[in-house]
């Protein structure tokens, strides 16, 4: 009862209470947050936590004179739904669900991690977390609720794909042989049906391209690679990492794995360049 104003994060109450349950042997837990009832608590720990999700949506809070109770004001463009980069509950539940994130997001005040500390002492040290900087969307949020349909593409991308293949395979079956232009010039396509159907892969690079750039719309600013991952990216140092953990891998059983579900983005080039060569080759 006493954590009402974050009832909204469920996963956040376990975590304040796994570590209360981890402080009740330690002296020093007692004697900062037990004293005075629980007003330490709700003052010290469960205000620092809600004043991050009122600052993040709300600008004041008025008092209705007819009923006097309060009314919360929301900030400016809020009233309809939250902004894309705007950090919301499931953001903050889901930072609390990943061990990984929240070893690495919670700082206390000094700007050390709050899991440096021993696992007894973590539940006193609550009151001196830099919620705001711990809690910001920048750190949190993993998932932009975009209202487009980057969003709708990046969940069904799958169908898309294979109604396209599907589409496109039966567009080659369908049309038959072309006929034969005027100037003697070949068909974009090509004139024979090994090229044509040559054709129909490249759907996949197409995808790929609206894929990253339905992922890039929808990732949160927590998960968005840096410019420097960028630039790894686009100068091949992922292929270089994915040769070298095949080599590692120690059986081929694992190497086996490594290649078949692990393949690297080249990969999505290959109906690009078969087609180049089949066209080649059909024009020599």
């Amino acid at each position: 009862g006493q954590a009402g104003n974050v009832r909204f994060m469920p996963e956040v109450i376990y975590f304040i209470t796994e570590l209360a349950l981890a402080s009740e042997s330690s002296c020093l837990a007692k004697s900062d947050l037990t004293t005075d009832r629980s007003r330490h608590f709700l003052s010290d720990i469960v205000r620092p936590i809600y004043n991050v999700v009122f600052d993040e949506w709300y600008d004041e809070v008025k008092v209705n004179q007819s009923n006097q109770r309060d009314v919360k004001k929301l900030r400016a463009g809020y009233e309809d739904f939250l902004p894309p980069n705007v950090a919301n509950y499931d953001d903050w539940n889901e930072l609390f669900c990943s061990p990984q994130r929240l070893v690495s997001s919670i700082m206390l005040l000094d700007e050390k991690p709050l899991f440096d500390l021993p696992h007894e002492e973590r539940f006193a040290a609550l009151a001196r977390v830099d919620w705001q900087g711990s809690l910001s969307a920048a750190t949190t949020k993993t998932h932009r609720e975009v209202h487009s349909l980057w969003g709708v593409f990046a969940s069904t991308h799958r169908v898309w794909l294979t109604h396209s293949v599907l589409f496109f395979s039966a567009v080659v079956i369908v049309a038959g042989e072309p006929l034969p232009t005027a100037d003697g010039n070949q068909p974009l396509l090509g004139q024979y049906l090994p090229i044509r159907f040559a054709a129909v892969p490249l759907v996949v690079p197409m995808h790929a391209v609206l894929w990253w750039c339905a992922r890039w719309q929808i990732t949160g600013t927590a998960l968005r690679p840096t410019w420097r991952q960028r630039i790894e990216a686009l100068t091949g140092k992922w292929a270089h990492e994915w040769f070298m953990q095949v080599y590692d891998a120690p059986t081929h059983c694992e190497r086996f794995h490594i290649v078949v579900c692990s393949l690297p983005k080249v990969f999505t080039l290959l109906p690009i360049l078969t087609y180049i060569v089949l066209r080649w080759l059909d024009d020599g």
